[in-house]
């Protein structure tokens, strides 16, 4: 992370945005299966606590529910329900 200006916590948001993105397409499953040993590596490399990185996985690879295409009943209710993609990733919509 610091060859590239990030930090940890750079590599660990990487991580779990990667996953979660890779989790819209495919299961949670096999999302944290693929990207399992790339983390593992960057962390390793960035002596990073591979515990940590574990957790930014795992999170992320859970993470699908926040948007419309991750999960079935978000699908579901995302056009009838008039909804937009922003307002699944906002804390507080009016």
């Amino acid at each position: 992370g610091e060859g590239i200006g990030i930090g940890d916590a750079g590599l660990f948001g990487s991580v779990y945005f990667a996953t979660f993105l890779i989790s819209n397409v495919v299961t949670n499953n096999a999302a944290a299966a693929l990207l399992f040993p790339i983390a593992m590596d960057v962390a390793e490399e960035a002596g990073i606590d591979r515990i940590l990185m574990s957790y930014a996985l795992m999170l992320g690879a859970s993470a699908s529910f926040m948007s419309p295409f991750g999960y079935t009943t978000n699908l579901l209710i995302y056009g009838p329900g008039g909804y937009k993609v922003r307002i699944f990733f906002s804390v507080y919509y009016q």
